[in-house]
């Protein structure tokens, strides 16, 4: 049965809301200026009642300067109500003293080391020598990974730096995201895989403050004190190039692994302050893999929303913030179309979203609508099409994949089309979450879970 490809770019939460007549009480140091300011209203004041007050007058939105995060922005509109728009990712950051939009391009610090410019992710990475492959840093606590011999200079292109031949034929390559990155060892032949140094990676370790351990096949660092949980990081996971990206993928497998790619497990264990790879050597000897390929580890940081994806093909594969799995912005949801392309053993899969709702709790607004927004980028077959649905499911985290993924709580919602893009009414509720390496908000995590999935999945 033929399905439709549906590409994810932005999940935005837009809640319409009657707010109290108090400030909202934001940096004391928000100025009203649009810096990494972002949507269609240019007029900013900085507290709730100036931009009641000029939305009337102007019969405009106006943005709420004290109200504004990394992930969300809310309008005062002319009739009196709110706008908030939550964003699935981060569009801006906070340095010094203003708002940035985000930028994973790596520089270099006063320090001499590499970082990306402007993204959630507090990590900085070697410059070549003795020093940690890379450093993850927040409130006083560490954690730096060490390559066991010194890195050659990087070759840095954008959010990307690459440390040529760290084995005969083999690239380190680290990526950094908006809220993440990802260390992969490229293995460009056949030879190459045959290495005694790839059948175990021992990455050295270093904490300041944490306690680091495998859970489930997962890395969860903790606070030393407290027992909070500072980082987390997925199982690690390795795949080959596949055969060519899919209609509306886009192909970066140094990245992302490709749809039609071939995938094989990691193992991982801490032994002393060294921190174990064992790659699957069935599959470094499978003499059908296609070259070259990829073994990653990717930190993802924990804000108060994520997304994951779950595939019928692979059972046990978790693929938390969509590590190891097409690309950074968009997949498929429903059945991969196997008359079309090699899908190899991906079958239908289903997108997970933790979508934040703090802003809403503990307090007397009332939500009047709620919109939840997703961009369609490309369809396998629109002649024979399949609708997508949108449900609330239980809880996801960092260890979800399609053995134990959480069923149905509410729905489908029905969609309302706009031009390549849906607008489909949130059902209610809430369930919690967990995420992956970064710093976790000290408050509590309650979150609604939406799942779209296709309607014959």
């Amino acid at each position: 049965m033929r399905r439709t490809i549906v590409g994810v770019t932005l999940l935005v939460l837009t809640a319409v809301a009657v707010l109290p007549s108090t400030e909202l009480r934001g940096r004391p140091d928000v100025v009203a200026k649009p810096e990494g300011a972002t949507g269609h209203s240019a007029t900013v004041k900085v507290t709730e009642q100036e931009a009641t007050v000029a939305a009337r007058k102007s019969g405009r939105q106006v943005e709420v300067a004290a109200a504004r995060s990394e992930r969300a922005t809310t309008y005062a509109n002319p009739d009196g109500t709110y706008t908030r728009e939550e964003h699935q990712q981060p569009i801006r950051v906070y340095r010094g003293g203003k708002w940035l939009p985000v930028d994973a391009g790596i520089v270099k610090t006063g320090t001499g080391r590499l970082t990306p410019k402007a993204t959630t992710m507090p990590v900085t990475f070697s410059n070549g020598g003795d020093s940690p492959l890379a450093t993850m840093a927040r409130s006083g606590r560490s954690l730096s990974l060490t390559w066991p011999r010194p890195l050659p200079a990087p070759v840095v292109e954008g959010s990307r730096a690459t440390y040529r031949d760290v084995l005969p034929d083999v690239d380190l390559v680290v990526n950094s995201d908006v809220e993440s990155f990802s260390h992969v060892l490229v293995v460009k032949s056949a030879e190459a895989a045959k290495q005694p140094a790839l059948r175990e990676i021992a990455l050295g370790v270093r904490t300041e403050r944490l306690r680091l351990q495998v859970k489930g096949g997962r890395l969860v660092a903790t606070d030393a004190g407290s027992g909070g949980t500072m980082f987390v990081a997925p199982k690690p996971a390795m795949w080959d190039s596949g055969v060519g990206a899919n209609p509306g993928e886009t192909l970066d497998p140094a990245r992302y692994a490709p749809e039609t790619a071939k995938h094989g497990p990691v193992g991982i264990r801490l032994v002393g302050n060294r921190l174990i790879l064992s790659p699957d050597p069935m599959m470094l000897a499978d003499p059908a893999l296609r070259y070259p390929i990829y073994i990653d580890p990717q930190w993802s940081s924990d804000y108060n929303s994520n997304r994951t994806v779950v595939d019928s093909g692979y059972p046990n594969n978790e693929y938390w913030d969509w590590a190891g799995r097409g690309n950074a912005t968009d997949q498929r949801v429903g059945k991969c179309p196997r008359d079309t392309s090699a899908c190899d053993s991906s079958d239908v899969t289903r997108i997970f979203f933790i979508v934040p709702t703090s802003a809403y709790l503990g307090s007397d607004k009332q939500i009047l609508q709620a919109n939840f927004n997703v961009t369609l980028k490309a369809v396998e077959n629109p002649t024979n099409a399949y609708g997508t649905q949108l449900w609330r499911t239980g809880g996801v985290d960092g260890g979800t994949n399609w053995g134990n993924q959480p069923g149905e709580r509410a729905g489908p919602a029905a969609p309302t089309s706009a031009p390549r893009t849906r607008r489909v009414p949130r059902a209610a509720g809430r369930s919690s979450g967990t995420s992956p390496w970064t710093p976790r908000r000290r408050s509590a995590r309650r979150t609604p879970t939406a799942g779209p999935r296709r309607r014959s999945a």
